[in-house]
């Protein structure tokens, strides 16, 4: 089991989405206990809050999945895109098991400033989406029955997955009318997180084999993920200190995704759970996807 660190902005500018407060429904989980069916307030890719653009990435709003990651820096290849000392981006890389955290990472003079977190993937699987070269050697994603097929979703037809939450917002901007329609990667893989039912999600969160979504910090003066900084235990710092020493690139504008010392890896899931909502009512919950979207988010 590997970790991962995926680094995203958290404010939305020059076209690129950030992290905002999403309402929803979700059941929710501390190290103790699970809660059915609560609303919340999570952040998620958008620019602005209860706003999604042309596809969420990572996306909890992912029936009849729990949660998948599509396109956001694993469509194409490039120095930028891969993980460090490979030749591969991060679909390529990850394996069942491996836990990918998502957040922003803020620096200065080499060390650590923030760390917001807002979600914690744990792989499920990295399956290839079927995909056809086009005239101009670009792979067009195939959106019909073998889209269906191959993120193993047989018991719904086509139609039916044309109505369902991870199609209308992450995989329709595979459509040939989205800003995804073409990858540069034959066989392009995406990533699907695991999710633990409900009623066993407080061990799973113990044992770090379920994904979730950071509620907001709700004593900040914008809706937004929980910095892990602002009361994390020395040791913390300490190893993401060491980390950084050791990755300077993590220190600049264009973070790649980046594989985590294990140690690193776990103190930085347990501490995005035990931070999660801080301040609110639900402090020290997560959100275990999929999530039930809103009757009101834009897209």
């Amino acid at each position: 089991m590997a970790y991962f660190f995926f680094h995203h902005p958290l404010d939305s500018r020059k076209g690129i989405p950030g992290r905002y407060a999403f309402s929803a429904i979700a059941a929710i989980a501390s190290d103790r206990t699970t809660m059915a069916s609560v609303p919340i307030r999570a952040c998620i890719d958008g620019f602005a809050d209860n706003h999604a653009g042309p596809n969420i990435d990572p996306c909890p709003f992912a029936s009849p999945l729990p949660l998948i990651h599509s396109f956001c820096r694993i469509d194409r290849r490039g120095g930028k895109y891969y993980v460090p000392d490979t030749d591969r981006i991060l679909s390529f890389v990850v394996s069942p098991g491996d836990t990918i955290v998502y957040g922003h990472l803020r620096t200065r003079d080499s060390r650590p400033k923030a760390l917001f977190v807002d979600t914690a993937l744990v792989v499920a699987s990295a399956p290839s989406l079927p995909t056809e070269t086009t005239a101009n050697n670009k792979h067009a994603i195939v959106c019909d029955e073998r889209m269906v097929r191959a993120l193993g979703c047989t018991s719904l037809t086509w139609q039916q997955f044309i109505v369902s939450d991870v199609w209308r917002f992450n995989l329709a901007d595979a459509d040939q009318r989205g800003t995804h329609a073409h990858t540069r990667i034959p066989g392009h893989r995406v990533i699907i997180g695991s999710a633990s039912p409900s009623a066993d999600a407080a061990a799973a969160l113990v044992a770090r084999t379920t994904s979730f979504v950071s509620l907001v910090d709700e004593t900040s003066a914008r809706p937004q993920p929980p910095d892990l900084l602002a009361d994390a235990p020395r040791e913390l710092i300490d190893k993401l200190t060491a980390w950084l020493a050791g990755n300077d690139r993590m220190c600049r504008g264009m973070k790649p995704p980046s594989p985590l010392p294990d140690d690193l890896g776990l103190a930085i899931y347990d501490a995005a759970r035990a931070s999660s909502g801080r301040g609110g009512r639900h402090s020290g919950f997560v959100a275990i996807p999929p999530l039930v979207r809103p009757a009101n988010l834009h897209v």
